[in-house]
């Protein structure tokens, strides 16, 4: 993947992973990078961290990605890279999780993912280029003891992103899935059960 003068979105870059994605890219030589997250606060230090801007957004509300990608287009022109980080844990367990608890895991895991290649190819596939980046888990393809929602969720999204790359790499979109095992952030700080992890 080629950074340098790319117009880059980092969702869920609050903190964590994210955060050091938008540092990342930036030190690479992006020419711009918006820091999206729900803590508009911890996106706003990302971004002034960067010399970005910062989008406060639900990444499972279609409605927020649309915005986000509205406003990283209007910042640089469009979007070359959009790296669609942010997760959850989601509660743990299985009998006693709720649907809308379900819902929730769901709509952030995997939705955000499918919200933001629907909206975001578009400009793409016209320019004959682009890069879609996705964080799922290893729990995605191993399987974690704990939390059903976190583990189904994630292969879900390592499975979006194989289709994507199936469908869509020949025609210049570039895609990438990031699968982590336990990265110490602000989400795994709770302790057992936060993202499944024990």
């Amino acid at each position: 993947m080629q950074v340098k003068n790319k117009r880059v979105v980092v969702t869920g870059a609050a903190s964590g992973i994210g955060k050091a994605l938008a540092v990342a890219f930036k030190k690479a030589g992006a020419q711009s990078v918006v820091a999206v997250d729900i803590n508009i606060e911890g996106a706003e230090e990302t971004a002034k961290d960067i010399d970005g801007i910062a989008v406060k957004a639900n990444v499972g509300q279609e409605s927020d990605i649309l915005n986000v990608i509205e406003k990283g287009t209007e910042l640089s022109g469009g979007i070359d890279i959009f790296c669609s980080n942010a997760g959850i844990g989601g509660v743990h367990g299985f009998f006693d999780v709720k649907t809308e608890d379900w819902q929730n895991i769901w709509e952030v895991n995997v939705m955000s993912h499918i919200y933001a290649a629907k909206n975001v190819l578009p400009q793409m596939l016209e320019r004959g280029e682009g890069y879609l980046m996705s964080t799922a888990s290893a729990a995605g393809v191993l399987t974690q003891i704990g939390s059903a929602g976190y583990s189904v969720t994630k292969a879900a999204a390592v499975s979006f992103a194989e289709w994507i790359k199936i469908t869509y790499g020949t025609k210049g979109i570039g895609v990438s899935c990031l699968g982590p095992q336990a990265v110490r952030t602000a989400m795994t700080a709770g302790g057992p059960g936060v993202a499944g992890i024990d």
